[in-house]
């Protein structure tokens, strides 16, 4: 995996953040393909921290110009209301540290850990479920981690037929974050998953390797390069008793593996467009409505690229 090209122990603490972890392009666990291979594309990192008004009033006096001039005209008081909003987290793109160009949000611990093993939005848990680098994690972030991982395993496995290949898999798990996102249909890469899990096939392998060794009585390898899972009504519905519980509260199991796969995909579609949507707006606040612009036409110019 390339390491950030700049001093991670210097970023981590000017943020103060006791979990930090990079994702997106700009490290080949997360690069997609499409981008050229000396492109340099903007880091892409998420804070988590126990207390986000104390947080934001150090930053705010430390880092002011991180901050939107929108912001900044708020105040503490009203940054801290609009955190929660959305999908609880506060982005700053286009920030400048030493000569290059990082995007980071903060989210408190508590949404953080919410977010993985209950899916309340899945924004931070969908991106958790693709390979990212973790610079600092809690121990009980890094249980939250692996359980949001085998819920993933667990929806993947509804979704998918009786027989499907290791790339059918991580392209379904890949995908879950996206279903329902109004970003997929505004400005964002048709093809965004595919170049993703094309990109770091191996990388998915080594990250859901002992998830999947955990699921032997109901997945088995076969022929060396296709999976096999157990159809069978008892099985699926032990696999639908694990899923995360905002996801079982959206829908209702159903033995027909199709109705079931349909069920799960409309209900996380329901969980993930309302928090994508007002998350997207809250940008124009937190982010200013230039650096908004910006980062749609960048999006849009992308897409058509693709």
């Amino acid at each position: 995996m390339r390491k950030l090209s700049f001093d991670a122990e210097k970023l981590l603490d000017t943020y103060k953040a006791p979990f930090s972890m990079k994702y997106g392009s700009g490290s080949d666990a997360c690069k997609q393909a499409g981008y050229a291979e000396d492109a340099n594309p903007m880091v892409d990192l998420v804070f988590g921290t126990e207390n986000t008004q104390a947080w934001h009033e150090v930053l705010m006096h430390t880092n002011p110009q991180d901050y939107s001039l929108i912001a900044r005209m708020l105040g503490i008081k009203g940054i801290e209301w609009l955190q929660p909003k959305g999908a609880c987290i506060y982005y700053h793109p286009y920030v400048d540290f030493e000569g290059h160009e990082i995007k980071y949000g903060i989210i408190s611990l508590e949404d953080l850990k919410k977010d993985l093993t209950e899916w309340i939005t899945l924004y931070c848990a969908g991106r958790l479920h693709k390979p990212v680098e973790i610079l600092r994690a809690t121990t009980d972030v890094r249980w939250a981690i692996q359980e949001n991982l085998s819920h993933a395993l667990s929806a993947a496995l509804l979704i998918l037929p009786k027989h499907f290949t290791p790339q059918e898999l991580f392209m379904t798990i890949a995908g879950l974050s996206y279903t329902g996102d109004t970003r997929m249909k505004h400005g964002e890469n048709p093809d965004k998953v595919k170049n993703i899990v094309l990109k770091n096939e191996n990388a998915f392998a080594e990250l859901y390797k002992d998830v999947i060794a955990r699921r032997w009585d109901i997945l088995q390898c076969v022929d060396g390069d296709r999976f096999e899972q157990n159809k069978s009504p008892e099985k699926q519905a032990m696999i639908f008793s694990q899923l995360p519980r905002n996801l079982r509260k959206k829908t209702e199991f159903i033995e027909n593996p199709n109705a079931i796969a349909e069920n799960i995909q409309i209900a996380i579609a329901d969980i993930v467009r309302g928090p994508s949507l007002s998350q997207s707006l809250k940008g124009v606040i937190s982010a200013g409505p230039i650096k908004s612009w910006r980062y749609l036409k960048e999006k849009r110019a992308k897409a058509k690229a693709a």
